[in-house]
């Protein structure tokens, strides 16, 4: 009886640990924080990303990246504040989050997507 209480308990901590996960996912889907991955350094991403950022006529506050990570901070003309946030993940590879506004804007952030990628390509 015993043993069928530990394994009742341990499915049941199981499938609580499974649904905070989900809800941690949905939770992050829901901040409007859009994520990408570039085959680049960190600083590489946040040049190319300043590059789409004025080519978008997006005024940059302020940028600053090691070949860590890197960041800028960007202002749309509706005065939307954007924020990018780039992660060395492993060499060559960097990880960016894009926020846009207190909720995100999918299409500003996929556009800095778009013409971020194209700068690395060149």
């Amino acid at each position: 009886m015993l043993r069928r209480s530990c394994f009742v308990l341990a499915v049941v901590g199981c499938a609580v640990s499974l649904l905070a996960l989900a809800g941690c996912k949905t939770a992050a889907k829901a901040t409007g924080t859009h994520y990408a991955r570039f085959a680049a350094e960190p600083d590489q991403v946040v040049e190319a990303a300043k590059g789409a950022l004025d080519e978008l006529q997006l005024q940059t506050l302020s940028s600053s990246a090691t070949k860590l990570d890197g960041q800028i901070v960007a202002q749309t003309a509706q005065g939307k504040k954007v924020t990018i946030r780039v992660d060395r993940e492993a060499e060559g590879v960097s990880k960016a989050s894009i926020k846009v506004g207190t909720v995100g804007d999918k299409a500003i952030s996929e556009a800095i997507i778009e013409k971020t990628q194209k700068r690395l390509k060149k």
